[in-house]
């Protein structure tokens, strides 16, 4: 590298550095997270669908438990489910909002890019 392409100074490196850089990190791990949270609301969706589905096609053994499963699947849903989508909303919100609130858009000026 030569010397003359090299930053002079501290001041004309961190010029050179995208102002947004640290909160790109911040919108990464939001992301991250949403993608975990709606994975877990999904499973949660599956697995309640999974236990009507067995409740109502148990037989008439005595020992079978697909009488239970409805039971268990009402409750999963009524307890697991709110604070899990309430959870993955919020996440979704957070990611959102960094997206739009620290992108690269929001550096320019009012009247326009400067010169």
């Amino acid at each position: 590298m030569q010397e003359s392409s090299r930053p002079r100074n501290w001041q004309t490196l961190m010029r050179l550095r995208p102002l947004w850089s640290g909160l790109s990190r911040l919108s990464r791990v939001m992301l991250v997270l949403s993608v975990l949270a709606s994975a877990v609301v999904a499973v949660l969706l599956a697995l309640v669908l999974y236990l009507f589905i067995g409740g109502y096609s148990g037989g008439s053994s005595p020992t079978n438990i697909a009488p239970v499963l409805i039971p268990v699947a009402l409750l999963l849903l009524i307890v697991a489910g709110p604070p899990a989508v309430l959870l993955c909303g919020l996440l979704w919100a957070g990611y959102r909002r960094s997206r739009r609130r620290h992108g690269p858009a929001d550096h320019k000026t009012a009247a326009g890019p400067r010169d």
